[in-house]
This record gives structure tokens, C-alpha cells and sequence, in this order.
């Protein structure tokens, strides 16, 4: 479940209606990962940051989502 990973609620984008959520969670070491997830379009962007660096250590846009798993420590993308 996507709120034992990220340990909180999403935000909706700009509100519930538009299908948009995004999910964060950052460490005491400075990493910050964030999840945005497109319900209707069935896609997901993922990035990792740390604050010390300009740009995202990784970055990722994946579409045809099907379903999203998540554990304390693992989050898994299934395609549909």
C-alpha cells in the first residue's frame, strides 16, 4: 500500500475531481522520492532527489499503468 511506503496521505493535483495524486517522502538524509500518479491517463512520473544536488539523481515517466504495489521498502509498477 502506497501509504505504508511514503508514510502519508497524497496531495491532489489541483483537486480530488482531476484524478492527479502525488505522493512524497524524504529522509533525514536528504533524499526526498516523489510519486505523481495520472489515474485516467494510467501513468506514473517517479524521481529521486537529494538536496544537495540541482537535478533529480533518477527520473522516470512510465505509461499504461495497470496496477501499483508498494511495501515498506519496495514499490513495484505492473503494466497493463
Amino acid at each position: 500500500m502506497l501509504l505504508e511506503l511514503f508514510e502519508s496521505e497524497p496531495l491532489y493535483l489541483p483537486n480530488e475531481e482531476s484524478g492527479i495524486l502525488m505522493y512524497v517522502k524524504e529522509d533525514d538524509s536528504g533524499f526526498k522520492l516523489i510519486l505523481t500518479i495520472s489515474i485516467y491517463e494510467r501513468k506514473c512520473d517517479l524521481s529521486l532527489n537529494y538536496y544537495k544536488f540541482s537535478k533529480p539523481i533518477f527520473e522516470g515517466d512510465f505509461q499504461n499503468i495497470g496496477r501499483i504495489l508498494a511495501t515498506d521498502n519496495e514499490l513495484k509498477l505492473l503494466y497493463s
